[in-house]
């Protein structure tokens, strides 16, 4: 990669010979760009330093143009005639990078069952961004660790003057491997408990409480859903590996009902499991 001080060498004669009003804009972009001020340069330069600050220093043909006092299809065309690849149009829209997908199976339908939950993901252009809003600060720190390292996560928030609270619009634009989070859901048999901790992580809540005057202490393990095809899926596998699972005949919430922000789009199913 060509550092600064490289690239300060290689530019080191590039004004003397402009006039004022030129000198300042390159002046100004040396500045913007750490470049050490240079004094005259020949134009065109070598393969090396072109290329060098097109792909390693990652600055735009307007940019270099300022450095040389060219204009952009100058050195577009100079990159060409030396056979310097030039990005595409989405890698030069990219401001932030996107890694892909670890392909990790058990990470995948942890996703699966966070998305099924409470994330929105939509494609965006070449890339997909995934987006949860929320009002819980683990939220926030859940959704960054877990995307953070595949690309930039922004936590943005806003104050909801009728509950005297703020919310967190969370999202994140994601490499086109993460289609999958697109695609009809399908859960495999060896990734169903990876599928399940994502799910419970969106929707689940965990009780402890003492029934009347009983001095027995029960944990309760709920998820909520108003897929209840998807909680009948869940239980049928539960009961497989051993869960005493209930979910019952009727909802509890029905369509229309309004509680909390607001009233329920459709009827809301609960599946619970108890231990002692």
């Amino acid at each position: 990669m060509l550092g600064c001080n490289g690239l300060a060498e290689v530019l080191a004669p590039l004004v003397a010979h402009l006039p004022n009003r030129q000198q300042g804009r390159l002046s100004t972009a040396c500045i913007l760009y750490d470049i050490t001020r240079p004094s005259s340069q020949e134009w065109p330069p070598s393969r090396e330093t072109l290329r060098g600050i097109y792909w390693d220093r990652g600055l735009s043909l307007h940019k270099i143009g300022i450095l040389f006092s060219k204009s952009s299809s100058s050195v577009l065309l100079e990159m060409r005639k030396q056979g310097i690849g030039t990005r595409t149009l989405s890698e030069a829209m990219t401001r932030y990078e996107k890694l892909p997908f670890s392909s990790h199976p058990c990470e995948k339908a942890y996703l699966l069952g966070l998305s099924t939950g409470d994330f929105h993901t939509a494609r965006h252009g070449l890339s997909i961004r995934a987006t949860v809003s929320t009002t819980h600060p683990a939220m926030i720190d859940l959704v960054t660790s877990l995307l953070g390292r595949y690309g930039r996560v922004v936590a943005s928030p806003k104050f909801l003057e009728k509950w005297n609270q703020f919310e967190w619009e969370v999202y994140g634009y994601l490499h086109a491997s993460f289609e999958f989070l697109l695609q009809p859901l399908e859960i495999p048999d060896e990734a169903f408990l990876c599928f399940f901790a994502g799910f419970f992580d969106a929707e689940g809540t965990i009780s402890i409480f003492k029934q009347h005057q009983s001095t027995t202490t029960s944990l309760k393990v709920e998820v909520s859903s108003c897929n209840r095809s998807l909680l009948l899926l869940i239980a049928g596998k539960l009961r497989q590996i051993g869960y005493d699972i209930y979910l019952p005949e009727t909802p509890v919430r029905h369509k229309g009902e309004v509680i909390g922000y607001g009233p329920y789009n459709e009827n809301f199913w609960r599946l619970s499991l108890k231990v002692k």
